[in-house]
């Protein structure tokens, strides 16, 4: 019935519809205008992301009932033809980047910059614009896998985790001594792997049920264990989900209950935990005190060090509805995870309400992240409650007061950051975009799959359970980073070899080597944030002259020879004067467009543009001449041809597949 087109940029949405009948609905373009200012007023530079989708929306008809048969609550066998009071959609969701202007201390004039300085843009830290006008889509962040084969199973106890099968990871959690506990939910076991990456199993026996305490832990039987937590003292405790308990395992293995009586159902709270009844719990953790937090049927209920347990949030009661207040009165609707920050504030994953709940020490429940009814992905560099999450099973705080969420269905791992801000950390999100792929690269960049838990370790270091992938994935930053960031320094690794070290407002600060960590130039600035010299390993220094104003004037070398540069007052370059007199010479459009190169020996090469600003000619003073055409095909690839002076074509087709890969077909002259 109609087409919603959405983009996402800087914080701002703009849409447009198509309506009418189907026939007049086909082979649509949607254009939009932005004015390169952000949702507060500021104006972008660099690149910035922005984020498309396309809802295709179909009206529904109610379906007849069975028959010959009971139909209530069963499917239908048609369709009655009468209108429904709600609508189908199916959507399709991209993004891409936007180069809004090279900006930074280090640009020379519009469009010019020196090529081993470098800019990144803030608002989109997964790329670096470099010196030399290529584009790097990498951050210091590298993601690989560090547990499963990527088959579904059990084997490989003993050996390294990399080559062990695992059955979907669902829950993780790291112990002080570096050992991480994966939960296989649906095969009923708890495995370690240990500080040198080897993997045993060390709670369950892979059959559900129940068989007692007292006995070791991988000698019992559990059913479908979810949350894990660890304690100061290194025992282990998590949800046995089926058998309604939540359940311990000492330094020894040995396994006891530490709540629930294994009977579904909601008692006992004032009392001890181990006489009370859970029904399903799910997420565990434990605070700074001791006490233990499990989510169980609708509530989160907290169980002190002396084994008593009590109701801190939720009624019990699942209502769809989101609101500020006790939070004892608070409906909580399938929740999933809990976390408790350093301050003893609660985190919780209220799932049927596609948020996450804050809990204050005052008992006041708040929305931390997420809007009410938005299970889809929106929103990356905003406050977290304008963005929409979809269904976050896990969640991890580090020791600055980070959270990060395990998006599931968007197939990614979300940052929210002490001032509130969400961003993405890892993983292409979006319902459509799970996958595998990435490992050894940037983890903004990587392919997850159902990304059910998040966990951390002290030196920043993120796990994620790439649930239908079977394996763990590990996101880090290269260990010659490690050595030489600050708090506040954005690192970028280069495929090349070498890593970038960027501040906090995107200018370059060092470039060093990834395999030594030694530093290979440094890169100072001025009161004004304008580059003022770049210096190599050696000590050698090059300078930028600037007038009063800070605009560039000249390049001194290291032994001082002066390059001048002449700028106009439309910010264009228009000579580059060398110490021996020969110079380079450059012509515009008002827009900026180069129009022409006069190279010191007097050859000239001249460029025409079209209307969007695209290169359509190319000429030199020998008669060459190349002409250039794009065209959008009608079913969305595009087509580019090169035409020589002597007719010879280059075509050019370039496409996206349904799980986003670009693929670019080039036809040579035959």
């Amino acid at each position: 019935s109609r087409i919603v087109v959405t983009v996402e940029v800087a914080g701002r949405v703009f849409e447009q519809t198509f309506a009418g009948p189907p026939d007049t609905l086909t082979n649509k373009t949607a254009e939009f205008v932005w004015d390169g200012l952000d949702h507060l007023g500021r104006e972008m530079s660099g690149l910035v992301r922005a984020r498309t989708r396309v809802d295709f929306v179909y009206p529904m008809f109610y379906g007849s009932g069975r028959s010959g048969a009971s139909s209530f609550a069963q499917p239908g066998q048609g369709s009655t033809n009468i209108p429904a009071r709600v609508e189908g959609t199916m959507s399709k969701s991209d993004e891409l980047l936007i180069q809004v202007r090279n900006s930074g201390g280090g640009t020379i004039a519009e469009g010019w910059s020196l090529s081993n300085h470098h800019w990144l843009s803030p608002t989109a830290p997964s790329t670096l614009y470099k010196g030399d006008g290529t584009l790097l889509k990498t951050v210091g962040l590298i993601i690989e896998t560090v547990a499963g084969n990527g088959k579904w199973g059990l084997g490989g106890d003993g050996g390294p985790a990399i080559e062990a099968e695992l059955p979907g990871p669902t829950s993780l959690t790291l112990d002080a001594a570096g050992n991480l506990y994966i939960t296989a939910y649906f095969d009923n076991v708890i495995r370690k792997v240990d500080s040198k990456g080897i993997i045993t199993t060390v709670v369950g026996t892979g059959q559900p049920g129940f068989n007692g305490d007292g006995i070791s832990a991988t000698t019992a039987k559990i059913n479908g264990p979810r949350g894990t937590t660890v304690d100061s003292e290194g025992n282990l405790y998590f949800a046995d989900h089926f058998n309604h308990r939540v359940r311990k395992v000492d330094s020894k293995g040995i396994i006891t209950t530490i709540a629930g009586t294994g009977q579904s159902g909601f008692s006992g709270d004032g009392g001890p935990a181990i006489q009370a009844r859970l029904k399903l719990p799910t997420g565990v953790t434990i605070d700074a005190s001791g006490s233990i937090y499990v989510v169980d049927d609708h509530r989160v209920r907290k169980i002190d060090p002396k084994g008593i347990i009590t109701t801190v949030a939720g009624t019990g009661r699942c209502t769809y509805t989101v609101t500020t207040g006790p939070a004892l009165q608070a409906s909580l609707c399938y929740p999933d995870d809990v976390e408790v920050d350093a301050a003893g504030n609660i985190y919780i994953a209220d799932n049927g309400n596609s948020v996450v709940r804050k809990v204050d020490t005052s008992g006041i429940i708040s929305t931390f992240a997420g809007k009410e009814d938005c299970f889809l992905y929106q929103g990356n560099g905003v406050p977290a409650t304008e963005a929409c999450l979809y269904s976050v099973l896990g969640m991890y705080v580090d020791s600055s007061g980070n959270v990060f969420l395990a998006d599931s269905w968007n197939n990614c791992i979300r940052k929210v950051d002490t001032n509130g801000i969400i961003t993405t950390v890892a993983g292409i999100c979006g319902y459509d975009q799970g996958g595998y792929s990435g490992d050894g690269g940037p983890a903004i960049e990587a392919r997850l799959n159902w990304t059910w838990d998040v966990e951390g370790d002290p030196s920043g270091n993120l796990y994620i359970a790439d649930h239908f992938n079977a394996v763990v994935r590990k996101v880090g930053l290269s260990s010659a980073f490690l050595a030489i960031l600050t708090d506040a320094d954005i690192p970028s690794a280069d495929p090349n070899g070498l890593g970038y070290i960027m501040s906090s407002a995107g200018n370059h600060k060092r470039t060093i080597d990834l395999d030594t960590g030694v530093v290979l130039y440094d890169f100072d600035y001025d009161d004004d944030g304008n580059l003022f010299s770049m210096s190599d390993r050696f000590g050698n220094e090059s300078v930028v002259e600037r007038d009063q104003s800070g605009l560039p004037t000249a390049i001194i070398s290291p032994d001082g020879l002066r390059t001048t540069l002449t700028i106009d007052a439309n910010n264009h370059l228009t000579r580059i004067s060398y110490p021996d007199g020969s110079f380079y010479g450059f012509e515009y459009t008002a827009d900026g467009l180069m129009t022409a190169k006069i190279e010191p020996e007097g050859n000239r090469f001249g460029h025409v543009f079209d209307d969007s600003g695209r290169l359509i000619t190319a000429t030199d003073e020998e008669g060459g001449n190349w002409q250039y055409s794009r065209t959008t095909l009608d079913n969305g690839d595009t087509l580019t041809r090169a035409t020589t002076a002597e007719g010879e074509v280059t075509s050019y087709v370039d496409s996206t597949d349904v799980v986003g890969a670009y693929l670019s077909t080039i036809t040579a002259p035959t």
